[in-house]
């Protein structure tokens, strides 16, 4: 595979729910941000490429590794960096995260059973589930490694992170096949997932840039309300899945998972409990029931609460030190609540 010369397709598919939503200048300034830590991209992208040794392992983590993904756990590392001074080390710290998200994707469709990954078929059907769990355990361990670059901090609190991931994927698993609509679950399984990494991933570029304590809480605070809009723009794009996405609709529930829209439906119509916990259990989901979820509104509330979350994220990313980095920032929070895959 040829090494990457330019910056790699980082932000496009914000860009393009950037420009859906009629926000042309928004999209520009992703693209622009994107290009703006272009040489960081480029090496984080050549490591990417270079990782692993022979075996089937990292056969299985490179065949991930090399599909196309968002990037946007890196790119908040290296924005937040340029907050203040970036130290060296901030492209392996950043890579760190892109890592442990890739480990946790390679872990996931094992356990979830998935088929598709990316667009692509998920490592386990090509390699096996076996030779997949040891890819996320040495995408993991290759983490760690990195995340030593920065300070001590950052490697500290990336092991914290690692093991409130596993954790809130043992109380998943532990309740798949049941759709209670519990939001504490809900809402601890989100912060365990999604909304750690990144509030490591912008709390480690603070530390990188040399930032005070109180900017660094700044930015994990950001990081964790991003992670939740990030995560009810998923549920939203699950709910409202087509065959242009490659993705039936309540994919996830499928594989036992609660999301938003479903929770906001059983609440608003307690009538659809039984018939939702009917899918989660096995049955086939039916135009029917698509149409009753439907007209609870549950989606407009989705994407309503992803705004209120984002409007955290912009809120606590206010308070740093004004300049093109906290413009990027905010940017990023923009597209990720726009965003429509």
């Amino acid at each position: 595979m040829n090494e990457p010369t330019t910056a790699p397709v980082v932000l496009q598919p914000l860009a393009a729910a950037s420009r859906r939503a009629g926000l042309g200048e928004l999209a520009d300034r992703l693209l622009a941000m994107r290009d703006w830590v272009g040489d960081e991209l480029i090496a984080l992208e050549r490591t990417l490429l270079e990782l692993g040794g022979d075996d089937v392992a990292w056969s299985a983590a490179r065949h991930l590794l090399h599909q196309p993904g968002k990037r946007i756990r890196p790119l908040c590392t290296l924005l937040a960096s340029r907050l203040g001074s970036p130290s060296d080390g901030v492209v392996g710290v950043a890579l760190a995260g892109e890592l442990v998200h890739t480990a946790t994707l390679l872990h996931d469709d094992v356990i979830d059973l998935g088929e598709l990954r990316r667009g692509a078929p998920a490592s386990r059907m090509v390699y096996g589930n076996s030779a997949s769990v040891l890819a996320g355990d040495h995408l993991l361990v290759q983490a760690l490694k990195a995340a030593r670059k920065g300070p001590p901090a950052v490697c500290d609190e990336l092991i914290d992170v690692i093991g409130k991931m596993v954790t809130a994927e043992a109380v998943q698993l532990n309740r798949r096949g049941v759709f209670d609509a519990d939001a504490d679950h809900y809402w601890g399984v989100i912060d365990g997932k999604t909304a750690a990494l990144f509030e490591w991933a912008l709390r480690a570029g603070g530390h990188l840039g040399g930032l005070n304590a109180e900017q660094v809480d700044a930015l994990g605070t950001a990081g964790v309300h991003l992670g939740i809009c990030f995560q009810l723009v998923d549920d939203a794009i699950d709910f409202s899945a087509s065959d242009d996405l490659g993705k039936l609709p309540f994919a996830d529930l499928r594989e036992g998972k609660s999301t938003y829209p479903l929770l906001i439906a059983s609440e608003r119509d307690p009538s659809l409990l039984p018939r939702i916990q009917a899918v989660a259990n096995g049955d086939e989901i039916t135009d029917d029931l698509l149409a009753a979820i439907a007209a609870t509104d549950a989606l407009s509330a989705t994407r309503d609460r992803a705004a209120q979350a984002a409007d955290r994220a912009r809120e606590a990313l206010r308070t740093l030190p004004e300049g093109r980095a906290r413009l990027g920032l905010i940017d990023l929070v923009n597209g990720a609540e726009r965003r429509t895959r």
